[in-house]
């Protein structure tokens, strides 16, 4: 399934190709060096709506930290990080065979004018999809109740309807 962890790498992969001369902020948020992006992760959660199959909701911020002595235009900012995400981006992540999947998933992309001031701008990044749970194939047990009946030749007869 696609994770929080995949979609912030996502959003940091496309920063990097939109805002290339602006530092990205990872770790240290109380010691910024403006100008500079930095990636809030605000929420996610996981609904199932139909057997095995869950809707995934993830918000994300991304904080623009403006420079008092070169004081960027923050509509110009926003106009291209709302361009940034128009379109959808790859998500990667690990299926359960081990092999990486890209899947493209496009954000609602908001901004509110009461979190922004003269030198700091605010990004949502509202994520709202639908995906298929994992299923456990481990040691052959990938039925609800994990005793490999569905798949297992030694058990097979217990499942056989003729």
């Amino acid at each position: 399934m696609i994770t929080s962890d995949n979609i912030y790498k996502a959003i940091k992969t496309r920063l990097k190709q939109i805002f290339k001369a602006t530092e990205l902020q990872i770790k240290d948020i109380k010691n910024i060096t403006p100008p500079c992006l930095y990636i809030q992760y605000v929420n996610s959660s996981d609904k199932e709506v139909a057997n095995e199959t869950y809707n995934t909701t993830c918000l994300f911020n991304i904080v623009y930290f403006a420079d008092a002595d070169e004081l960027l235009n923050l509509l110009e900012v926003e106009n291209r990080l709302k361009k940034a995400f128009k379109k959808a981006i790859p998500v990667y992540y690990i299926n359960n065979f081990g092999e990486t999947v890209r899947k493209f998933i496009k954000p609602e992309v908001n901004s509110d004018p009461e979190e922004n001031t003269e030198y700091i701008l605010v990004v949502s990044l509202s994520f709202d999809f639908i995906q298929d749970a994992d299923i456990d194939y481990i040691n052959g047990a990938n039925d609800e109740f994990d005793t490999g009946e569905y798949d297992n030749p030694e058990t097979m007869d217990i499942l056989d309807l003729d």
